[in-house]
């Protein structure tokens, strides 16, 4: 993990690289790890298709699953998001 930003115009960037390869076993419980990540999507194409593989969460209407690495992940609509604004 790092912070990316230093001497950038954007300071508080971060880089998690969790992609360990195939076959490696899961971060120990008791580790620092990423647990779980949420995605904001303006394309409502990308949206309706991720309904194929992601469960939709009927209290808010984001979709939800787990990533390959096994975290928790949920995409939301940014049309959503504006909605939740009002």
């Amino acid at each position: 993990m790092a912070d990316m930003g230093t001497g950038a115009p954007y300071t508080h960037r971060l880089a998690v690289n969790i992609w360990a390869g195939p076959g490696v076993r899961s971060a120990p419980a008791t580790s620092a790890r990423l647990m779980t990540y949420t995605l904001v999507t303006s394309d409502e194409a990308t949206f309706t298709a991720a309904r194929a593989r992601l469960t939709e969460d009927p209290a808010t209407g984001d979709l939800t699953g787990t990533d390959p690495a096994g975290v928790s992940l949920r995409l939301r609509s940014a049309a959503s998001r504006k909605e939740d604004a009002r």
